[in-house]
């Protein structure tokens, strides 16, 4: 019971943290009479359970605004949704490739707000920036793990629909910031790690393989099971996955 009591009293600790937003100087200072009390009275049950309680709260409220990302002028998110960006990053992961685009993870180097046109005016200074950015970049041409790019277009926080939030689905994955129907040139290739580009390479010639070896889509579905890519799964088979809960 006292267990369900002190969780209780973190989740209130969160709830009143997302509400009032206090600093965390005011959280540690209302946490020195709470732990002085349970010195005092760590001989009662009640009067300890109560502060015991309170510094539960206090830490719930801590840790929310501990975990709630700030954002300054050096952090990419800093400048979502104030208009055209030319962005200068690394893709850090492999690409999601889909039917008609493919989802990129540029880790960002620096950043230049563009005129309407998209182009860079001269002598515009360039601001090195950090975080990643989810850039849904054409088809075609397939980008690869450690390319060096310039993305041009509307930097904007990920969005919040009816019945899903993208916003904070990207943001457990630390993007805040994203890229749809950019302007992409390559600078350079081989700009990752020497590791990753090994392992990408294996795992795409490894998916080559199967193809060769199996017709699909059972090629799809052993490509998804051994290497994780469920791209090339038929919508059909991956329905009756959904459906039977497979």
């Amino acid at each position: 019971m006292t267990l369900i009591t002190l969780g209780l009293a973190w989740l209130a600790g969160v709830a009143l943290a997302r509400w009032l937003n206090p600093p965390l100087p005011v959280l540690g200072l209302l946490a020195m009479p709470a732990l002085a009390a349970l010195l005092l009275y760590r001989r009662e049950r009640g009067p300890r359970l109560a502060a015991l309680c309170a510094l539960a709260l206090l830490a719930g409220a801590a840790r929310l605004l501990w975990a709630t990302p700030h954002f300054g002028p050096d952090d990419l998110a800093y400048y979502n949704d104030q208009g055209r960006v030319r962005l200068v990053g690394v893709v850090a992961d492999e690409p999601d490739v889909r039917d008609t685009y493919q989802n990129l993870r540029l880790r960002t180097e620096s950043l230049v707000m563009a005129p309407p046109d998209g182009d860079a005016e001269a002598g515009e200074e360039e601001s090195p920036v950090k975080g990643l950015a989810l850039v849904r970049a054409p088809r075609y041409p397939t980008r690869a793990y450690g390319e060096r790019l310039s993305v041009t277009g509307e930097l904007e926080t990920p969005p919040i629909f009816e019945d899903f939030s993208y916003k904070d689905y990207l943001a457990r994955q630390g993007v805040y910031s994203m890229i749809r129907r950019p302007q992409v040139e390559l600078i350079e290739t081989g700009q990752g790690s020497p590791f990753w580009t090994a392992l990408y390479a294996f795992k795409a010639h490894a998916g080559e393989t199967i193809a060769q070896i199996l017709p699909e889509p059972h090629a799809a579905l052993l490509t998804g099971i051994l290497l994780g890519v469920e791209t090339g799964i038929p919508d059909d088979l991956m329905d009756d996955f959904s459906a039977t809960g497979t």
